[in-house]
């Protein structure tokens, strides 16, 4: 009887327990990571006149939430010189096309993705303005390439980028923010590729100076509209 008694108030505890209701901080929220609830890439609001590659082109505005994130990831490592990007541009037909190309793409490439990964903060090339110091892509003493590749590597090929690995790779930076760059990396990446047109050409760009500072984007071309998140490290 007595055993019977305690079982029965056991199974009663157990059912009648509160279910715990914190969350770590380091644990993503339900649904995080699922594409279908990413946020909208592109945004409203003033759009800016740019330079790509010696051709205009519009800086389109990119969403409050994206803003956030690609500033979130930037502040959450306070040690090493590393910055996180996003942006829009719409371009000609020609120019879109170009990219693409497989008769100019090697050339248009190189000279287009540099300018994608540097006008990002809407900069004029040769001013004293962000990134306007880095006013063309120098074939002479820097590497610049292009590569196709597809969107279910997509986040995985951001989360090689040296930015990002060596924001993960660094144990002075707080976990809590090593995992909070990581969620917010991958609802970049995931915000970056929803809606895009079944047409959409898809590419990892890498520029290094040889020396102390490297950039590196994904670049998603559907139509005449170029996506952009770019991860930079810089000496």
């Amino acid at each position: 009887m007595k055993i019977s008694l305690i079982a029965g108030l056991f199974l009663v505890g157990v059912g009648c327990a509160s279910p715990s209701t914190g969350t770590s901080p380091t644990e993503p929220a339900s649904g995080e990571d699922d594409v279908t609830k990413a946020p909208a890439f592109k945004g409203t609001g003033t759009s800016k006149e740019v330079t790509i590659a010696g051709k205009p082109a519009t800086l389109l505005p990119i969403s409050k939430e994206i803003k956030a994130l690609v500033e979130e990831m930037t502040k959450a490592n306070d040690i090493q010189n590393n910055q996180f990007m996003a942006a829009v541009y719409a371009l000609s037909a020609v120019d879109a096309a170009a990219f693409s190309s497989p008769a100019g793409a090697y050339v248009a490439q190189k000279n287009m993705a540099y300018d994608f990964m540097y006008r990002a903060d809407g900069s004029k090339p040769g001013s004293n303005e962000g990134f306007g110091w880095a006013d063309k892509w120098n074939a002479e003493y820097e590497d610049m390439g292009c590569r196709a590749t597809t969107r279910d590597k997509a986040d995985a090929r951001f989360k090689r980028f040296g930015a990002y690995k060596s924001h993960q790779g660094d144990d002075q930076i707080p976990i809590a923010k090593r995992d909070l760059i990581k969620r917010d990396a991958t609802k970049l990446v995931a915000s970056f590729l929803s809606g895009a047109g079944a047409g959409a050409k898809l590419y990892s760009c890498h520029w290094d100076n040889n020396d102390d500072t490297t950039s590196e984007a994904l670049v998603l071309v559907d139509g005449t509209e170029a996506r952009v998140v770019v991860g930079w490290e810089g000496g």
